[in-house]
């Protein structure tokens, strides 16, 4: 699974990222590649799939896996919650403190798997699209473990992650590293580390993206956007294509976004993105 990025290194790719795109405070967590119209609709769908879970954590101590530049450090308190946001890159928690201020939140820059808290002090992990750039499993396995360990018995992990009904074999995407799951490997890796799928909810069908992921197989498999723009190589026909590719994917999100808020309870196997509630099964002595 991981050959095509057998050197990919994620503190570097992150740091990257924060340097190039963090000018732009939605491009940098959510599509660096995709136009800000495009990530304005994710972000929506996002948050409206999200504030249910965070309203009911109010008052509760939670940590925000690849929390990057704080997007939901704030709305979670202004949801009342207590949190504390941890990052791998610490270019990304650079751009955190400026964007915070003058609100203050604890910030950690740690590897997911070594989380630098004591036992049993967090009610809930929270992960918002960081989880599914893990691409080594052991890691992957390390970090659902930590959250364990840190968990109090009645502790929850909220993940709204990739997560495909097809119960099709993990892939790596080629450009922007992205583990698509099934959700049914979700469960399995959290299972395994005694923790309980107790909630499934879609986000957003995304109907205006079925054509461009058509297209994207099989005219555009090796475009390489996202990594031509980060090393500032997207130049000639491959900048033209990209302009092409914004244009189109701006219209059809557009087109689609009434349908995606209409349909998007009703069409749940359409929806790539779900929000995932695992509990802890039992107390485990650490």
């Amino acid at each position: 699974m991981t050959e095509i990025h057998r050197d990919f290194d994620p503190r570097e790719f992150w740091d990257l990222t924060a340097e190039r795109f963090g000018h732009d405070p939605l491009a940098v967590v959510i599509a660096p590649t995709g136009t800000k119209i495009v990530n304005r609709i994710r972000d929506f769908f996002q948050e409206i799939s999200l504030a249910p879970f965070l309203a009911s954590l109010q008052g509760k101590l939670v940590l925000e896996i690849g929390c990057g530049t704080g997007r939901w450090l704030t709305r979670a308190e202004d949801h009342g919650v207590k949190i504390i946001g941890l990052d791998l890159s610490s270019a990304m928690l650079s751009l955190a403190k400026v964007r915070l201020l003058p609100r203050k939140f604890m910030l950690i820059n740690a590897d997911l798997s070594h989380i630098p808290l004591r036992p049993r002090v967090l009610d809930c992990v929270l992960s918002v699209t960081a989880l599914q750039h893990v691409i080594d499993q052991n890691q992957l396995v390390s970090a659902i473990s930590e959250f364990g360990r840190t968990l109090r018995p009645d502790g929850a992990v909220i993940l709204l992650e990739s997560a495909s009904d097809q119960q099709k074999g993990e892939r790596v995407t080629e450009d922007y590293v992205t583990v698509i799951r099934s959700l049914e490997s979700w469960k399995r890796l959290f299972e395994e580390q005694e923790f309980s799928l107790t909630e499934v909810r879609p986000v957003n069908p995304s109907l205006g993206a079925k054509p461009l992921d058509i297209l994207r197989g099989s005219v555009l498999k090796h475009s390489r956007f996202y990594s031509n723009q980060l090393k500032g190589e997207l130049v000639g026909i491959r900048r033209l294509l990209k302009i092409l590719w914004d244009m189109t994917s701006s219209v059809l999100a557009v087109l689609s976004f009434p349908f995606d808020f209409l349909l998007r309870e009703k069409l749940p196997s359409l929806s790539l993105h779900k929000v995932m509630v695992f509990r802890v099964k039992q107390a485990k002595t650490w």
